[in-house]
């Protein structure tokens, strides 16, 4: 059977994408009927929701079969989205964070079922009517810690200084909310940006070493992310595209003190071999072992 997979990557500030009729765009498992119709709706679409540019990528049976670029990456200057257009990504940075997170267990530095306190100096978690201990790595990564959101993280302006990262997770800052133990411990689903930016604490503590470095050494430079960075480093500035609002308004390029939650810049071509490399591993070992990558697609 094969596996066809699709993704874009948008403009992070807007969030329009999410009302998009997706109805328009007729089905088809032909590769070729699909590319047509992408390269045939998506225009239309990007102009009906007022969205500057898109970048789309085609992966089928593991292997890019297609990418797509539409639009403007600096709609005042017309600069038009390339393959190697940078765009800060959001909250798909926590699924690159995971791995990271995978690679530590792996080398049994992390046990998935150990509190994340058995770790971590720098920061507790405030005391409430829940157990602390039921906090642990696996449960913040599948967002079942029972912690509070911590704020949406939209980042910070580039003139003003960036909060630390325990001064995040205290909600002080002017970004985010405090990290607070709001539910028992593995009883629901509660979707946390907090509990990443606490897994971000974790991976500080245990290597040594700041979080963007040992995300570039442990996976992005292994998997070829040669264009990716937790880091907004010089050698992506001028291809990185410019954020607007719904007005078209231009933003300016925030910065993330909560890299591991949304601190992620990185292309389409990049973050394809991400997906490749999931899709791949899978079925075999090749990153992690074949029951690592599995275990993160169970349910909890």
């Amino acid at each position: 059977m094969r596996k066809l997979i699709i993704f874009g990557l948008f403009l992070i500030v807007l969030i329009t994408p999410f009302f998009l009729d997706y109805n328009n765009l007729t089905k088809n498992e032909d590769i070729h009927g699909m590319i047509e119709n992408l390269e045939t709706k998506t225009p239309i679409l990007l102009k009906k929701y007022n969205i500057p540019g898109a970048s789309i990528a085609l992966i089928e049976n593991g292997e890019l079969r297609w990418i797509g670029t539409f639009g403007y990456a600096d709609v005042e200057e017309k600069i038009e989205i390339h393959k190697d257009t940078v765009f800060q990504v959001a909250s798909i940075s926590k699924s690159v964070t995971a791995l990271g997170i995978m690679k530590l267990v792996e080398d049994d530095i992390l046990n998935l079922d150990d509190p994340i306190e058995k770790y971590i100096t720098r920061w507790q978690i405030p005391e409430s009517k829940y157990n602390k201990n039921g906090v642990t790595i696996r449960r913040l990564l599948s967002h079942t810690a029972g912690l509070s959101r911590g704020g949406g993280y939209p980042g910070y302006e580039p003139v003003n200084e960036l909060p630390s990262l325990e001064q995040s997770l205290s909600g002080i800052g002017g970004g985010s909310q405090p990290v607070e133990l709001i539910d028992e411990p593995g009883t629901k689903y509660f979707y946390s940006g907090g509990g990443y930016n606490l897994l971000q604490l974790l991976i500080e503590e245990v290597t040594g070493k700041e979080f963007a470095t040992y995300m570039d050494e442990a996976v992005l430079t292994p998997l070829g992310m040669e264009d990716s960075s937790f880091k907004w480093i010089e050698k992506l500035h001028h291809r990185t595209a410019k954020a607007y609002n719904t007005n078209l308004e231009l933003l300016p390029n925030y910065l993330f003190i909560e890299k591991a939650a949304a601190g992620l810049y990185t292309t389409i071509e990049d973050l394809s071999k991400f997906v490749i490399t999931e899709i791949d591993n899978y079925e075999d070992d090749y990153f992690l072992r074949q029951e690592t990558i599995r275990e993160m697609y169970s349910l909890y």
